[in-house]
């Protein structure tokens, strides 16, 4: 099977945020509200696939007040200052070389997504999609984003990979029925899920395509 398409998540998938933003962010909106939580609490808001749900019953407090006063804290350009693309991002501008058609599927706000896009090369991506629920999308791992950005780059499901290094992302990219691809960055916990291909680093996705091409 020869693939045409790769589709990547975007944070801790090609952009990396400091730890210490998080812990900064959500313990000054936590803070608003006479509270806190340990970095491991945190971690499990920020990495997580449901986090209305997580704020609720984690972080106890409910979601549109937290929402309302993380918004104040989340500030872009702060943002970027602990933000920036992993060492082996080179490995998108050879893939790019030979002619893949590339997509970007995030769950971020899409002022985030433009600002993180910026530090590896808008001319890279042929479809960048914040699919927030602020955008009109069901996130992840509801496939509706991953399907939208296949309509875009005219693939269908054969065709494409999907790289990412959550949960979520394995599953939105089985529910699309394409290709999952886990990069294990050593920053989170997988249990109850096992990718088709889990890779180190994004080179390693050449051994996968050269495979597939046999």
């Amino acid at each position: 099977m020869k693939y045409k398409a790769i589709i990547f998540d975007l944070d801790g998938t090609l952009i990396h945020t400091l730890p210490a933003y998080r812990y900064n962010i959500v313990g000054a909106t936590l803070r608003d509200f006479g509270l806190k939580a340990s970095e491991k609490d945190i971690d499990i808001f920020w990495f997580g696939a449901d986090r209305d749900k997580i704020i609720k019953e984690i972080l106890h407090v409910e979601p549109a007040e937290f929402w309302h006063s993380y918004r104040i804290y989340d500030d872009n350009q702060v943002h970027m200052q602990y933000t920036k693309p992993y060492d082996d991002i080179k490995a998108i501008y050879n893939l790019k070389s030979q002619n893949f058609i590339m997509g970007v599927v995030t769950s971020a706000p899409t002022h985030i997504a433009e600002s993180e896009i910026k530090l590896i090369g808008e001319q890279y991506f042929n479809k960048i999609i914040s699919a927030h629920v602020d955008n009109g999308f069901r996130i992840k791992p509801d496939p509706h984003g991953l399907i939208e950005c296949m309509k875009h780059l005219g693939v269908n499901n054969t065709e494409t990979i999907y790289v990412g290094n959550a949960n979520e992302d394995i599953e939105a990219a089985r529910n699309a029925c394409v290709l999952d691809v886990l990069v294990d960055r050593k920053e989170l916990e997988y249990k109850g899920i096992k990718p088709t291909f889990r890779i180190k680093s994004l080179y390693e996705l050449f051994n996968i395509i050269n495979h597939s091409y046999k």
